[in-house]
């Protein structure tokens, strides 16, 4: 795993050309801090920067920008390819010669005898890279199926610029860019900003599956973007090809198919281990990679508090499955120790709580293994998420019930909220029977209060995925509709759950839970391998029918069944909680001042760019206990402790 950089600029001089590249290259050393390299062509003006964390081929033979055999192609890479072995040896039939051992050598040959599509096709892993053609003068930047690695881009004038991370950008002499109000309004609503906008006006995330191509004529650079690969596709292709199969004969598929992943995912010349929540995804990966090696490392963390805390069950698993298992319980205090670092982590504003327990899992498994297994994708593909079981239970019911029934059925909901919750945390520590599963209790009666009223699956799936409530107003900014934005997708299903879980796909999954772990873990140089987002798990996740997936209240059928397999089904049979912390509580307490300062009304004021009433509103509902609103305000405090560091 490695950061890139790079631009193309003819109006620096050759010293400032190579000061601006090592200097892009420094701000990125989180990202790969075992070597550096930069290039810069003369001719196009184009300057490439590497930072590199050696995974596969520790020699210098795998140092980066690399150049192909022939010289034609140069290439800084950030990723893995992890069925270069494979795609080795074809090469090799066709009088192919390699210096080293590295992917990045597989992949930049297979683009030169095959081309870039071709190559691309073949290719099983997980990436974002700038490949220069030199006597074609043309850039390409391209970017994995999924988006598991980041890669942003922009013009400036004249100069074009791109890198895994904005900070990179940042350092080019000409950045002066001002913010984007809509993209700050999608942060509002949705927690993150979706591709191809940043924070920046002008300036765009490679949507996943696409190449940038950027080519030298008539003595001008023009651009052209293109799908190398789409989701859409890939669904539209299963309609044509649905598992046919019993319950029992997806599972064997299931488990053949994850075997031979998770073997090509644990190929590297360092150490893999795995991050184990103790939920089903994670679960899954850790026992079938100790199936094939006894002799790995798991890591999780948990909360001090209860209600927040799965460590005992990830705990169980790992001693079920005899791994080598390392455990740490998340306090306030470690929160506050974080809290400061997440503006220069994410480089641009980002809004999900649970990245203060992914930087401390990153920290506490970058001290044992460069790289990791995780469980991520496996809710979007095997319908996982709370949301598609209410969308297949809850909404046919309730759709049918009158508005203003529904109106006061809401009404009636958050009043008895508090009273509700206070009595379920009870039966959770004091009677065998538990909490009767529920998690959060009083947060998901007001979800359950907010859904009630809405009349569209529409409204249902945005009001889920977006805040609940009043959003924070952006002065001057407006987010988009998710549903409009992606119709076609969204009408390319018409069962309710997987409308949800094609969206999450191509949203959620990389704008929000792949952003989140990749900053996270490469902040502190470490590699997180998802196997349940390779293409051969993603294309047969699309054909299982419905009832394979979802079935009245169960949900993952068929993972579930594959599990039960490795892990006994006490262990892992339990209501979904999630990878979150007690901000809410935190927020009144340890982060009071924190949170007090940011959201003052004089900083909102002399900052115009969030309406103070609303937010000062939202805070003192908060304080005072009346909702909790804390999926609200982080938004607005992550903007802001953003902003700080900007200045």
């Amino acid at each position: 795993m490695c950061g890139i950089a790079g631009f193309i600029d003819n109006i620096l001089s050759l010293e400032e050309r190579t000061y601006v590249l090592k200097k892009m290259g420094r701000a990125l050393k989180h990202r790969g801090p075992d070597g550096r390299g930069i290039w810069y062509d003369e001719i196009s003006g184009i300057g490439l920067s590497h930072t590199r964390l050696s995974i596969n081929d520790l020699t210098p033979a795998g140092h980066q920008p690399m150049h192909s055999s022939s010289g034609r192609y140069v290439i800084i890479f950030n990723g893995e390819i992890y069925n270069f072995k494979h795609l080795k040896a074809e090469l090799a039939k066709e009088a192919v010669h390699f210096v080293g051992q590295s992917d990045t050598e597989v992949l930049l040959e297979a683009i030169e005898k095959w081309g870039i599509q071709n190559a691309l096709e073949l290719a099983q892993g997980m990436f974002a890279f700038a490949l220069y053609d030199r006597p074609e003068k043309r850039l390409y930047l391209v970017r994995d199926k999924i988006g598991e690695k980041p890669l942003y881009y922009g013009w400036l004038g004249r100069v074009f610029l791109f890198s895994s991370e904005l900070n990179a950008m940042q350092l080019h002499p000409k950045w002066k860019v001002p913010i984007d109000r809509n993209a700050l309004a999608n942060l509002m609503k949705y927690g993150y900003i979706p591709a191809p906008q940043t924070i920046f006006e002008g300036i765009y995330k490679l949507a996943p599956g696409r190449i940038l191509e950027l080519e030298f004529r008539s003595n001008e650079w023009r651009q052209k973007e293109r799908s190398w690969w789409s989701f859409q596709e890939a669904f539209e292709k299963s309609r044509h090809d649905p598992f046919s199969g019993s319950t029992s004969d997806a599972v064997e598929e299931l488990d053949n198919i994850f075997r031979r992943v998770v073997r090509d995912q644990k190929t590297a010349d360092v150490p893999v281990g795995v991050l184990l929540s103790g939920g089903l995804d994670s679960s899954t990966i850790a026992s079938i990679a100790s199936h094939l090696d006894k002799d790995i490392s798991t890591f999780t963390v948990g909360s001090e508090n209860s209600e927040y805390d799965e460590s005992n069950y990830a705990a169980t698993v790992a001693q079920h499955l005899g791994t080598k298992h390392h455990e740490l319980i998340v306090t306030s205090k470690d929160a506050m120790k974080v809290i400061p670092d997440i503006p220069k982590i994410f480089s641009e504003p980002f809004a999900d709580s649970s990245q203060i327990p992914t930087i401390l899992i990153s920290r506490l498994a970058g001290q044992t293994v460069k790289s990791v297994l995780s469980g991520d994708g496996g809710d979007e593909l095997f319908g996982g998420y709370n949301r598609y079981v209410w969308g297949s239970v809850l909404f046919p019911g309730i759709s049918r019930i009158p508005l203003q029934f529904r109106q006061v059925i809401s009404w009636l909901i958050m009043r008895s909220a508090p009273a509700a919750s206070q009595l379920l945390n009870y039966l959770k520590q004091n009677s065998r029977t538990g909490s009767l599963g529920i998690t959060q209790p009083k947060l998901k009666l007001q979800k359950l209060a907010d859904v009630i009223k809405l009349n569209s699956k529409e409204e249902f799936y945005q009001s889920l995925v977006g805040s609940f409530g009043q959003a924070p107003t952006v002065i001057g900014g407006t987010p988009i509709d998710w549903v409009s934005n992606n119709r076609e997708l969204w009408e390319s299903s018409t069962w309710f759950p997987e409308q949800m879980m094609l969206l999450d796909s191509v949203s959620y999954l990389p704008d929000d839970l792949l952003t989140k772990v990749d900053r996270s873990s490469m902040s502190c140089g470490l590699e997180v391998r998802a196997p349940f987002l390779d293409s051969r798990l993603i294309e047969f996740a699309l054909r299982l029918p419905p009832k394979q997936k979802i079935s009245g209240l169960s949900s993952k059928v068929v993972l579930k069944h594959l599990l039960n397999q490795y892990v006994p089904n006490d262990l892992i049979n339990r209501p979904k909680s999630g990878f979150a912390i007690p901000i809410s509580a935190w927020l009144k307490g340890s982060l009071r001042e924190w949170a007090e300062d940011l959201l003052s009304k004089e900083k909102l004021d002399s900052e115009g760019y969030l309406e103070p009433s609303v937010i000062r509103s939202l805070w003192k509902e908060h304080l005072s206990s009346k909702r909790d609103n804390h999926s609200v305000l982080w938004a607005p405090l992550m903007f802001q402790a953003w902003l700080s560091n900007q200045n």
